[in-house]
């Protein structure tokens, strides 16, 4: 994490030194922005780097949002196989870090085209769930796709789905992080690429599910949502 800073150090000086003119220099005028939107709620601090871009840092907050769905479990009992479902509950709910550098490639307006990165919250959906039929089981498991999370011998399921840590960012908007005037509303429409989600688990280890059956919401999520939508409503304004 320290050299990820160093190089932001770095590109944001070279920035300042060979892309002409500063509107002002680094940090010699800077802006707060309060959004809200797919990333949950943001802030953010800013400053202009040159008068064609503009450097935003902030935190996003999801809040925990809900979805329940069930799971076929395989199991053994007194050396017979059996399989039963379980109800498990997803969390969304992350907190995101992210530099994101605005370009605005008119003269005159405030369209702009947005590049940066967000990183931490890798953990994108949490998992758990309990059966008390399970309790004490051996070799229990639930099924998702072509993997089995292991249920402990207390009857839980602990885990979820996890993507990359770092992730490269990309959008277009309308608004000024550093506004002209005191306040102005912006709207920005981008998206994150996270990867593939992987499963992972808090005890145990995950299993290869040879058979590939498991068929429900949290499958879904995996399959489909390879990169996370980003829109956010935005209310900037300048501190000095």
């Amino acid at each position: 994490m320290k050299k990820f800073f160093l190089a932001i150090v770095i590109a944001l000086s070279t920035l300042n030194c060979f892309a002409g003119q500063p509107q002002g220099g680094i940090f010699k005028h800077v802006g707060i922005g309060v959004g809200a939107g797919l990333n949950g709620v943001s802030v953010e601090l800013s400053s202009p780097i040159t008068r064609w871009v503009q450097m935003r840092a902030g935190v996003s907050i999801m809040p925990n949002f809900k979805l329940t769905t069930d799971a076929d479990v395989d199991y053994s009992l007194n050396g017979y196989s059996e399989s039963t479902t379980i109800d498990l509950e997803g969390a969304f709910g992350r907190t995101q870090g992210s530099i994101i550098f605005n370009i605005y490639p008119l003269p005159w307006g405030s369209f702009y085209v947005a590049g940066g990165l967000y990183f931490g919250g890798n953990k994108l959906l949490k998992v758990k769930g309990h059966s008390a039929d399970l309790e004490n089981v051996q070799n229990a498991g639930v099924e998702i796709g072509d993997y089995t999370l292991p249920v402990d011998k207390n009857g839980n399921v602990k885990g979820g789905l996890k993507v990359n840590n770092v992730r490269p960012y990309v959008g277009i908007g309308w608004g000024r992080a550093v506004p002209n005037n005191r306040l102005n509303f912006g709207i920005e429409l981008g998206v994150q690429f996270h990867g593939t989600p992987k499963l992972y688990t808090d005890h145990g280890n995950i299993m290869d599910n040879y058979d590939g059956d498991g068929d429900n919401d949290i499958q879904k999520i995996m399959n489909d949502l390879k990169v996370w939508p980003v829109l956010t409503f935005k209310l900037s304004g300048r501190i000095f």
